[in-house]
């Protein structure tokens, strides 16, 4: 009777482990420069191909930081897909390993530029306005376009949105009179809406930000990173990868060295991070 129980309870522990390495690891993504019509059909089409490529992860996208620095938290995901700045022990509190950068045209850099409604013809033109922007609690970066045009305009009013779409939503419906946005987005808007896309020009202060890349955080263990690696190395190889990279908006996902890995080693500078809900003066 002893032994019938001991085998039963060890078929138990056998089992319990066998779920316990079932469990999906998990990929986290943020980014205020991306605006899904419908974040669950890009979740579907992540989880189909990591399965497919034998790293089945469970891909979760936010809408808003706050969401997704609550459940980073929480639930200690092992991958993230986030922007540069989030790539800060300040700011999420975890170490993070770069594993892979977007690339579209060749580039793994976007561009950044103020677009304007049409009756404005360059930036002395809203030297009194207002511009909308994502941007951290901390405001505009030293250097960066915004920091000099604030400099450069100091009358001008920098409104932080939670999402690039919503700075160029409101600049065409008048509410500010610029938005400083990834020039994609503004494509992507005229191919939505052609009226209010074309209507809208970029009229200066354009500078290069990176994508958002892949990191394994500090709950990933090495043998899961590589599983993600291998499975990000083939994704434009297949149907369900090139519909992931489309979904996106980008033509592939380029592994990252371990020369360039070092370089991008968590970064400790940041306060604060996440775009910012209240006004920059």
């Amino acid at each position: 009777m002893r032994r019938v129980v001991q085998l039963a309870f060890t078929i138990a522990l056998l089992g319990s482990a066998e779920l316990a390495q079932a469990e999906p690891m998990r990929l986290f993504f943020f980014s205020p420069d991306f605006s899904p019509g419908n974040l669950s059909v890009l979740a579907q089409a992540a989880d189909a191909y990591f399965r497919e490529s034998k790293a089945d992860t469970r891909f979760q996208a936010f809408v808003r930081f706050e969401d997704f620095e609550r459940e980073f938290l929480a639930q200690k995901p092992e991958f993230v897909l986030v922007p540069d700045w989030a790539n800060d022990t300040l700011c999420l509190g975890s170490e993070f390993r770069a594993l892979a950068k977007p690339v579209r045209a060749g580039e793994s850099h976007g561009r950044k530029a103020l677009i304007a409604r049409p009756t404005v013809r360059r930036v002395a033109d809203i030297a009194k306005g207002s511009i909308a922007a994502t941007m951290t609690p901390g405001g505009p970066a030293s250097g960066s376009a915004l920091d000099r045009i604030r400099r450069d305009h100091p009358g001008v009013r920098i409104i932080p949105v939670p999402k690039e779409i919503d700075a160029l939503l409101a600049v065409a419906f008048g509410q500010v009179d610029a938005a400083f946005v990834s020039t994609g987005q503004v494509d992507l808007l005229a191919g939505v809406s052609p009226k209010l896309g074309t209507d809208l020009k970029e009229i200066g202060y354009a500078e290069s930000t990176p994508f958002p890349m892949i990191y394994a955080t500090a709950y990933a263990t090495d043998e899961q990173a590589e599983d993600v690696r291998s499975a990000l190395s083939s994704v434009a190889s297949t149907g369900t990868g090139k519909r992931l990279i489309g979904l996106l908006g980008y033509d592939d996902w380029v592994l990252v060295g371990s020369a360039e890995a070092a370089k991008r080693r968590t970064k400790s500078t940041a306060s604060m991070c996440g775009p910012s809900k209240e006004s920059a003066k």
